[in-house]
């Protein structure tokens, strides 16, 4: 359950100018606005074309944003970069400029991609210590990401001594961010004792914020913990849903709990469970 995150949030001291754009359109985007044009939309602006495949939009926007010397234009110039977003090819290196550009302006999304990076070794030399060095810096800045990705890194042992302390620390602190994953994973550790006393109270707490989400493991392990009774009371047809949704997200373990508690339940019940797990939706 110790994945690195890659997903993009939705949502210098010297500048430099000529990069943003000029890296982008020399790798194959035709055409672009002028810098004043560019610059107008925000962010959201250039997020919203992104998400709609209008990537010589968004670059142009994202592009007139990071000539001006904004940080996060020049982080999601780099992210189009590095994902290859109406290129021919992705370009990491090309990505990594972008992000150091942003992360010299303040960044702390482009501290934590140059992170990982790093971390992969993807398009760049795999190197540990620079890895740490900006997730931490991500990290300490606040950015949920960064604190589970840097606790990633002590959990696995990677360029450093695997300490499972910090690593929890680090996901405790991503997860009173809302952070879906670090959640999950807090759940697991309670739930196993593994790095903090055993601790079914916190279970359930973690597992619960992130199954509401949609994390499947967590919904595997909620529908237990409803099915049981012991830390929350006792509910079947929600204990069946959760285990339903799981099953149906790939945990191997999540079908034949489902069947065995649906063998027990009146078929009422197992009826509106079915239901329920078909208008479930995650919570926001």
């Amino acid at each position: 359950m110790s994945a690195f995150n890659h997903t993009v949030t939705r949502r210098l001291a010297h500048p430099l100018p000529c990069l943003a754009l000029a890296a982008v359109l020399a790798l194959g985007l035709p055409g672009a606005v002028s810098a004043q044009e560019a610059a107008a939309p925000d962010i959201g602006a250039g997020i919203a074309a992104f998400e709609q495949g209008e990537f010589q939009q968004a670059a142009n926007i994202f592009g007139g944003l990071a000539e001006a010397g904004d940080a996060e234009g020049m982080f999601y110039l780099g992210r189009m970069l590095e994902v290859g977003a109406g290129l021919p090819r992705p370009n990491p290196a090309a990505a990594l400029a972008q992000y150091q550009a942003a992360a010299e302006a303040g960044s702390l999304r482009a501290h934590n991609r140059i992170g990982l990076l790093y971390v992969s070794g993807s398009g760049v030399l795999q190197d540990f210590a620079l890895a740490a060095e900006h997730l931490k810096t991500a990290a300490d800045g606040g950015l949920a990401d960064a604190q589970y990705n840097y606790g990633a890194m002590f959990q696995n042992g990677l360029g450093m001594e695997a300490d499972q302390a910090q690593a929890l620390a680090l996901y405790g602190q991503a997860a009173a961010q809302g952070h879906l994953a670090s959640n999950a994973i807090l759940g697991e550790a309670y739930f196993n004792g593994d790095g903090v006393e055993r601790d079914l109270a916190q279970a359930f707490t973690h597992h619960e914020a992130a199954a509401v989400r949609g994390a499947p493991f967590s919904q595997y392990r909620l529908g237990q913990f409803l099915a049981a009774g012991e830390v929350t009371a006792r509910d079947a047809v929600q204990a069946h849903m959760y285990l339903n949704l799981a099953a149906a997200a790939g945990v191997a373990e999540a079908g034949p709990e489902r069947d065995a508690l649906g063998g027990e339940m009146p078929a009422a019940e197992v009826m509106q469970a079915q239901q329920l797990a078909r208008e479930w939706t995650p919570a926001e």
